[in-house]
């Protein structure tokens, strides 16, 4: 596996990856799965996809924006990585969450969650 385990050994035709999408610390196991301590697992992704794809490969990233609407992100930070690794978006496209929790007006970050989009 290349970096801290984002690929296996080989060339694929097409290399996917949803990093966690908060970029602070995680404190528990469980927090793995969303807390990505200064973007690293991204970072890592950006820097190194075309070393797993074949020739004509595609990466794509799928990416939540919650962090941006947190204040933990800047929004033009993404843009600027993907620029800096050489890398081109060649389509874009996002949803809305569809479950309880962004229409939820007592949860804390109710209007981060119901602002946020995920990406593709």
């Amino acid at each position: 596996m290349t970096g801290p385990g984002l690929r296996p050994p080989g060339r694929a035709d097409l290399v996917v990856r949803n990093p966690p999408w908060l970029p602070v610390r995680p404190t528990s196991a469980l927090e793995l799965g969303v807390h990505d301590e200064d973007s690293a697992m991204l970072r890592e992704f950006l820097r190194g996809p075309a070393a797993g794809l074949r020739p004509g490969g595609e990466g794509r990233l799928v990416l939540s924006d919650l962090a941006e609407h947190l204040g933990l992100r800047i929004r033009d930070g993404l843009p600027d990585l993907i620029e800096q690794a050489g890398l081109r978006v060649v389509g874009r496209t996002g949803t809305v969450p569809s479950q309880r929790r962004p229409r939820d007006v007592s949860d804390p970050p109710h209007a981060a969650r119901a602002a946020e989009t995920t990406h593709l």
